[in-house]
């Protein structure tokens, strides 16, 4: 026959204190710790609210040098158009196609850059996605662009300078777009910069839309320089 030895009222008192503060140790264990959230509100595509503090993503123009050599994020939106990145010295880095006229080289001049074939009929449409937009918030986006002649690969004559570029923001306001004319100014960089305001709550991404204008029939071609930084946060 086992025998249960009894202990005192005091012990068992002293034991269940001991049992308690145990137990709400563990259980304060188990919760992680929460990361610090931004103050910034935002809402996904499909409307889940969430925090973000990040600055919008573009992507920069630079990468591969080739024809259809494309940085993330950007597409071409004409069938029969041409696109890819170039440098200072060549078409898409083709050496059979230098530029007649290369632009300058300085110290803050793009290494590399896009480059879009446009004619009379078919201008040269190009998308560039953008990410991790707020809504409300107001940005600018600054941007380069220019046209230069390159030399026909046949060696017979050269390519005609473009005429304008037009570019528009991924939302609406009276500096969202801007129209870039080309005549008097080639082979040379022309800063620009728009500005917007993210109007769609339902959505954190857009998208860039450029158009460059030609009215020859054989192919012209302009160039547009996005850095990193292109987007910044406008104060209000």
């Amino acid at each position: 026959m086992n025998r249960v030895q009894k202990l005192p009222v005091s012990l068992l008192g002293a034991c269940f204190s001991a049992l308690a503060v145990m137990s709400s140790c563990s259980k304060e264990d188990s919760v992680a710790p929460q990361p610090e959230i931004s103050a910034v509100s935002v809402k996904s595509e499909d409307g889940a609210k969430f925090k973000s503090n990040a600055l919008p993503v573009v992507h920069p123009t630079q990468g591969q040098i080739c024809q259809w050599c494309l940085p993330d994020g950007y597409s071409l939106k004409n069938q029969n158009g041409v696109i890819g990145l170039s440098n200072a010295n060549y078409l898409f880095g083709n050496t059979a196609t230098p530029w007649i006229h290369p632009i300058r080289v300085s110290a803050d001049s793009p290494q590399t850059f896009l480059t879009v074939g446009s004619t009379k009929d078919n201008g040269g449409q190009v998308g560039i996605y953008v990410s991790n937009l707020v809504y409300g918030q107001k940005y600018s986006f600054t941007y380069r662009v220019s046209t230069m002649s390159v030399k026909n690969a046949s060696g017979l004559g050269q390519s005609p300078y473009a005429y304008s570029f037009h570019v528009k923001a991924p939302s609406g306001g009276p500096l969202a777009y801007k129209n870039t004319y080309l005549a008097g100014k080639e082979n040379k960089w022309i800063t620009e910069t728009i500005e917007f305001t993210h109007d769609n709550a339902n959505a954190t991404t857009g998208e860039i839309k450029i158009l460059l204008s030609n009215f020859s029939n054989a192919v012209a071609y302009g160039n547009i320089h996005i850095p990193a930084d292109a987007i910044k946060l406008v104060n209000q």
